[in-house]
């Protein structure tokens, strides 16, 4: 069942790791998804980053996306915010991979416009090659609109999301974005760069969300001021459809297709029979 594995992690912060404990794990990685059956990936999106990294043939990589419990989301929904008035949020680790720094480059644009705070909510890991530094820099002018918080647990990061005008997940590529997800469930206006696992949660036509271009700070600048100058009753339609599409990947629809998704490797003979696992 995969994730998103270090060799790709690796990949995307352009850390390109050669301490000894990283080259082990990519060989680990590598040799057990060589040896394996079958793989389940949770998108398409990691489906064909795993199949062109490793040349794994298709049929033998799953998609079985992630579940959500929306009942358990629903209980944070109506909490006041620790932050007052108007902010856009991101919320996930404060590394390269996240797209920050096409944020960090949006948002002198958006505070040209509009009168927004923006708030990073996550830790920095040891490689993240300074992005919290990235973003201070690139802002000194403003940085009485920009809050930065320690990662939360779901009783205080909820509300906060929650209660935000707009949701900027800025990931140039991410296997499926559990973040969205959440985001989506809590009914929030939510605004992703397009080409990976965000785009099989965020539907075309701008229905329950939006896309923009991955690392293009000038149109992301423009996607927000745009959003936040759209009439209430639109937004109000988007938040509905945001929590209505979250229902496809409840808990129960996830858990009875990884159950059939077993059963059936179970019955097949050749996977009964296969030495290697």
């Amino acid at each position: 069942k995969l994730h998103t594995p270090w060799t790709l992690t690796d990949l995307l912060n352009k850390t390109y790791s050669n301490n000894l404990d990283c080259l082990l794990t990519k060989y680990l990685e590598k040799k057990q998804f060589l040896r394996s059956y079958a793989l389940n990936a949770n998108s398409f999106s990691l489906k064909n980053k795993i199949r062109q990294i490793y040349k794994i043939p298709s049929n033998k990589i799953n998609v079985l996306y992630y579940g959500l419990d929306n009942k358990d989301v629903d209980g944070y929904k109506d909490k006041k915010s620790l932050i007052k008035g108007d902010y856009i949020i991101y919320f996930g680790r404060l590394e390269e991979r996240k797209g920050l720094k096409t944020l960090a480059n949006a948002i002198k644009l958006v505070l040209n416009k509009k009168k927004v705070k923006f708030v990073f909510v996550g830790n920095e890991p040891d490689y993240s090659h300074g992005v919290k530094s990235y973003i201070i820099n690139k802002n000194k002018e403003n940085l009485d609109k920009i809050i930065f918080i320690k990662h939360k647990k779901r009783k205080d990061l909820f509300p906060l999301v929650s209660n935000s005008k707009l949701v900027v997940l800025p990931s140039p590529w991410e296997a499926f974005g559990y973040t969205c997800l959440e985001a989506l469930s809590l009914g929030c206006i939510m605004l992703a760069a397009r080409g990976s696992g965000f785009e099989e949660q965020i539907q075309k036509g701008n229905k329950n969300g939006f896309l923009f271009t991955p690392n293009n700070h000038k149109e992301l600048a423009k996607k927000i001021i745009k959003i936040l100058n759209m009439p209430k009753s639109k937004l109000n339609k988007i938040r509905k459809n945001a929590r209505k599409r979250t229902l496809y990947f409840d808990n129960k629809n996830m858990t009875n297709r990884l159950l059939k998704y077993y059963e059936k490797l179970l019955k097949n003979e050749n996977f009964n029979n296969n030495s290697n696992l």
